[in-house]
């Protein structure tokens, strides 16, 4: 899937989407969520209903114990600084 998020910010919702067991299709969620996508937004990028929508970021939002939009944008962004700060 083509995004237009930075290299770092992939990168980092591969390693949380890794690290809590989500399927590769709530990686892909995730990362348009990441991308400030709203569920509109999603499903018409991913050619599915609002229904498969909802229930994917239910799913993402379980396995990564987020109980919002924003935590899940903090979990990744907390990744995203663990990974830079690694490589240095």
């Amino acid at each position: 899937m083509q995004t237009s998020l930075p290299a770092d910010v992939v990168r980092a919702c591969e390693l949380v989407a890794r690290d809590h067991g989500l399927t590769a299709r709530e990686a892909e969620i995730l990362e348009l969520l990441v991308e400030a996508r709203g569920s509109r937004r999603i499903e018409e990028a991913l050619y599915v209903s609002h229904n498969t929508v909802k229930t994917h970021l239910l799913h993402i939002h379980r396995k990564l114990d987020a109980h919002s939009r924003e935590a899940v944008l903090e979990l990744v962004e907390k990744a995203r600084l663990e990974q830079a700060a690694r490589s240095r």
